[in-house]
């Protein structure tokens, strides 16, 4: 029988498949950032050599593979991590307000950034994160008796 805890496999291939994507970004340099949306100042400053945007994007990859590690977690591949629930629904609320005030800001506010990395970026951007949020909340909602802490030995 298929464990409902399993969903959690699917926002955890997920996040294993972004981490690794923005790995690839980093080797794939200047083009990639920005075929990417990562903005013209990244690729230019891939392109000179700089260090930043590996730091940057190493960085958003690591809190990536922290999500799969958290979601396989949940899935119960691996041992239940500390605040577990807590995590998963941080995670869930970043995830959909990210992508909600992502879609809506364009709308209401206009900033140099957005000329930059372009609307196109924002509203793709935002929409993934919608997307993934909503996976989260329905492994969440479904499993959340099933998060609980477990009592110490």
């Amino acid at each position: 029988m298929f464990s409902k805890r399993r969903f959690w496999l699917i926002p955890a291939a997920i996040h294993a498949v972004i981490a690794l994507l923005h790995l690839a970004i980093i080797f794939g340099g200047p083009a990639w950032y920005s075929f990417f949306g990562a903005g013209e100042q990244m690729a230019h400053m891939a392109e000179m050599g700089s260090a930043i945007p590996t730091v940057v994007t190493s960085a958003i990859s690591t809190v990536f593979v922290i999500l799969c590690i958290y979601s396989l977690s949940a899935a119960g591949l691996l041992r239940p991590l500390p605040m577990l629930r807590s995590v998963l629904a941080g995670i869930t609320f970043i995830l959909l307000f990210r992508g909600l005030a992502g879609l809506a800001t364009p709308l209401f506010y206009r900033h140099p950034a957005m000329a930059v990395e372009g609307i196109t970026f924002w509203i793709w951007s935002s929409l993934i994160c919608v997307a993934i949020g909503l996976v989260h909340l329905n492994a969440l909602v479904d499993n959340w008796q099933d998060l609980r802490p477990t009592q110490p030995l």
